[in-house]
């Protein structure tokens, strides 16, 4: 089924597409976060939820799952909208 304007897709595997666009983003410092897979939304722009494996930057720190919220709009940087840490 095809995504229409303002739905989530489904969780998919990352593209290279969204790698890059992942990787264009100024991250926080302090806490590494490795993307996994994404849903995304299509506004005026584009919104990506991926789902990351994250670790605070320190010796011996366990590795938590997170979500990471980003907005592509159409001629600019994507930025960080919102980061959740996923209580499971």
């Amino acid at each position: 089924m095809e995504q229409g304007p303002g739905s989530w897709s489904k969780l998919e595997c990352l593209t290279p597409e969204d790698k890059a666009v992942f990787e264009a983003v100024k991250m926080p410092l302090g806490v590494a976060y490795e993307p996994v897979a994404v849903k995304r939304q299509l506004v005026s722009g584009m919104n990506y939820d991926f789902l990351c494996n994250a670790k605070v930057v320190y010796p011996d720190a366990q590795w938590y799952v997170a979500t990471v919220l980003v907005y592509k709009p159409l001629d600019a940087d994507p930025v960080v909208v919102k980061i959740n840490k996923c209580e499971c």
